[in-house]
């Protein structure tokens, strides 16, 4: 593709500002020791997830009459055992993903582009419970799946000005591969264009459709 040009307020000074929109979400890896997982898997199937799940947490220290130690060190949600990872960002799908590019100088609803996320703007990938061994300890995987719109900031800034005209061919993206419940998700985890960080924000008008996880009992 080539490059987009925006209005200008000189000769020399383009704006933009870019957004994905979509899916995303929170989505986190992290460990429990076995001694943990033991004492709770003898209570019975489910009873951890369970515990992890529900807001009524007293409840079920109640019920089985639970030591401190083996529930002051859990989280309150899933997401909160990120020891491994936490990533939090948009999807990306190739082939279907985009890039959305408005005129930074104008208000308008309406992109002046669209850019499809493809293959060769994948610049590394990363498996961050492959190949790791963490010994006496289990994996537990959470997510929190939001439909939301992402911007996208330039050195962090609402509008990215640029002496030359936007060129797709300089972005370069790095994800994180997520694998539980049934899913794979790979998350846009940062982008760069060119050698400049773009910052990745969530519209703070996200809608929480789902959140979940899953003990990973056999590592």
């Amino acid at each position: 593709m080539s490059s987009i040009k925006s209005s200008t307020k000189s000769k020399t000074t383009y704006a933009y500002k870019f957004k994905i929109i979509g899916y995303g979400g929170k989505f986190t890896i992290g460990t429990i020791s076995n001694e943990i997982a033991t004492y709770w898997s003898k209570l019975g199937e489910g009873v951890l997830e369970e515990y992890i799940s529900t807001d009524d947490k007293e409840e079920i220290i109640e019920r089985y009459n639970i030591p401190d130690k083996f529930h002051e060190e859990l989280g309150w949600s899933w997401t909160d055992f990120s020891d491994v990872s936490d990533v939090c960002g948009p999807f990306v799908e190739i082939g279907a993903s985009k890039i959305e590019v408005y005129d930074g100088y104008n208000d308008s609803d309406e992109p002046i582009a669209s850019i499809q996320i493809t293959e060769d703007m994948i610049e590394s990938r990363k498996l961050p419970d492959k190949g790791i061994i963490f010994p006496n300890k289990k994996f537990v995987y959470g997510f929190e799946l939001d439909d939301a719109n992402y911007n996208l900031k330039l050195d962090y800034e609402d509008i990215a000005e640029m002496e030359e005209a936007f060129d797709p061919t300089k972005l370069k993206i790095s994800t994180c591969i997520w694998e539980a419940t049934g899913q794979e998700r790979e998350i846009i985890e940062e982008i760069e264009y060119g050698d400049q960080n773009i910052s990745i924000e969530e519209d703070d008008d996200t809608d929480n459709k789902e959140r979940g996880g899953e003990i990973s009992w056999e590592s």
